[in-house]
């Protein structure tokens, strides 16, 4: 291996490899970081043995070559080099790197020890703007359980409609998002059954996005995000599991007891306010309908009073005078953060079935359970 490349076109590359690759222990081809220089540049390749990376970037390749050197190591060094000119030429001592005012050394490993990332798969690929897919990510994910099993763990996407395309996400039946967008060609694509990707692998997709389109493609495995110039691959596993059926949740709240308007910055900093008196053992807070105000009323007895009021848009669209739920004000919170309308509508039935949408957040609809059914810490 012989080329120049320049530290500023490889050093996103090099960074989204160490994301990917696992820092301790594990065989070479896992805490490694793989080079490949050849005709199209050089390669950047890793994989932690179920999330892979691979990107293509401009290089001089006087002679081509393929090698693995430590990750971690070379991360923080190419890192911490100026976005200057570099030559890397494989000798027999290992990886030699030089540039202005550097010369190292670096270790290599057996090229014995690589085994070949998964290829893009060869059909059509569907495109996904870089908007939608951060707008998924930023309000979906925070509703699937970390620590979940199965599907309640997982982004759930699935073909819906004409055209149309549901992303949801859930944590064991306390809440749901649910995110419906319109893409034709990816409507297309996904397979019949869905897609299932666990949470833990969702910040690597959103490392590979970050501007204009991406392209999506679907093995029998795994799901695979790659940037429109085709330069960037990253790929992470699918999960096979029973589905969480949520599609009678949208028909429950149409049978609703209440349904009301409220100001989304009130309400958030109502229960702001609200959660600075809860605690570990008392999260309950009382939402009821009275006089035409919505009132929230923390239960705890170790306060004299904590009470906010609301006002309801007149007239109310559906009121049941008297109604009340308990709820935790830190999970109605999170959920109103996630927002962006200035006006968001509640829709309030009972224990197991309330949710919140806004005018300004199209397709978008997190349902919740009450305190009662949401014991967990």
């Amino acid at each position: 291996m012989n080329l120049t490349v320049s530290q500023y076109a490889i050093v996103e590359g090099v960074k989204k490899a160490g994301w990917v690759i696992t820092a301790k222990g594990g065989t070479a081809h896992l805490r490694d970081i793989w080079l490949k220089a050849d005709d199209a540049g050089l390669t950047i390749m890793a994989s932690s043995g179920e999330v892979e990376f691979s990107g293509t970037y401009p290089a001089t390749v006087q002679k081509p070559g393929f090698l693995g050197t430590h990750g971690v190591s070379f991360v923080q060094f190419v890192s911490n080099l100026p976005p200057a000119e570099l030559h890397l030429h494989a000798t027999g001592r290992g990886l030699h790197v030089k540039g202005q005012d550097i010369d190292y050394d670096l270790q290599t490993t057996d090229t014995d020890a690589f085994q070949p990332l998964m290829p893009f798969p060869s059909p059509p690929p569907a495109l996904i703007s870089w908007e939608t897919l951060h707008q998924v990510l930023d309000k979906v994910e925070f509703c699937i359980d970390p620590f979940g099993s199965g599907a309640a763990c997982c982004l759930m996407i699935r073909a819906t409609g004409e055209d149309m395309v549901e992303f949801a996400g859930s944590d064991h039946g306390s809440r749901l998002a649910l995110l419906v967008a319109t893409n034709s060609d990816l409507h297309d694509t996904l397979p019949a059954e869905g897609l299932l990707i666990q949470r833990q692998y969702l910040p690597f997709l959103r490392k590979l996005a970050d501007g204009g389109s991406v392209e999506v493609g679907i093995s029998d495995r795994r799901l695979f995000l790659r940037n429109t110039s085709t330069d960037e691959t990253m790929s992470v596993p699918r999960t096979f599991a029973e589905p969480i059926r949520y599609q009678k949740l949208a028909e429950g709240i149409t049978q609703c007891r209440t349904h009301l308007e409220v100001d989304r910055k009130d309400l958030v900093k109502a229960l702001t306010r609200l959660q600075i008196f809860t605690s570990e053992t008392n999260e309950k807070m009382l939402l009821s309908v009275q006089n035409g105000e919505v009132v929230l009323q923390l239960a705890s007895a170790g306060h004299a009073s904590c009470v906010e009021r609301l006002k309801i848009d007149d007239p109310p669209l559906i009121l049941e005078e008297g109604f009340s739920q308990a709820f935790k004000p830190s999970m109605l919170l999170e959920i109103a953060q996630h927002y962006s309308s200035e006006r968001i509508d509640l829709y309030l039935q009972d224990q197991y079935l309330n949710a919140m949408k806004g005018r300004q957040d199209p397709g978008y609809t997190v349902f919740f359970s009450s305190y009662y059914d949401d014991n967990r810490k």
